[in-house]
């Protein structure tokens, strides 16, 4: 999405481990391009912070699933990343798509990959006890498309 800010991200990431002898975490490279992307503009856009705050959360929480972390600097991600900003925002503006006839097709998706399913079930969980949105077929659909992609 922002691949020059994430690379300057991760080599102040390094600095910062080297210099304090510290072992920060590598999901703080995305806080610090947040910082970056929003001293362009010189003042904070909150909707983009919240967008790019829960993309991370999503994904950390398929790393978790996963077990495994994610090729951030990968074209799978970076289309995983692009879904992710427009499904987030519909879920931040509680936005709803309209609902098709898919239920058939996303249980075949799903059918043999357990791992997949606990990653849309955790990830749907989240967003309902957080932000009280229901995903719907469709996006469940396309966010296991898009996940399998990713982790596969």
């Amino acid at each position: 999405m922002y691949k020059a800010e994430y690379a300057i991200s991760r080599d102040a990431l390094t600095i910062i481990n080297e210099q304090f002898s510290v072992q920060l975490p590598d999901d703080e490279i995305g806080f610090i391009a947040l910082h970056i992307l929003n001293n362009y503009e010189n003042s904070v856009d909150y909707e983009s912070v919240r967008i790019i705050e829960l993309s991370q959360i999503i994904t950390e929480l398929i790393e978790v699933v996963y077990n495994r972390k994610v090729d951030r600097s990968s074209f799978n991600y970076s289309r995983f990343m692009m879904h992710l900003k427009y499904f987030s925002s519909r879920v931040l503006c509680n936005e709803k798509i309209k609902q098709k006839d898919i239920g058939d097709i996303y249980e075949q998706f799903l059918e043999k990959d357990i791992l997949l399913q606990r990653a849309i079930h955790e990830i749907e969980r989240y967003l309902y006890a957080t932000f009280k949105y229901e995903l719907i077929l469709e996006e469940k659909l396309y966010l296991s498309i898009r996940t399998k992609v990713l982790m596969d």
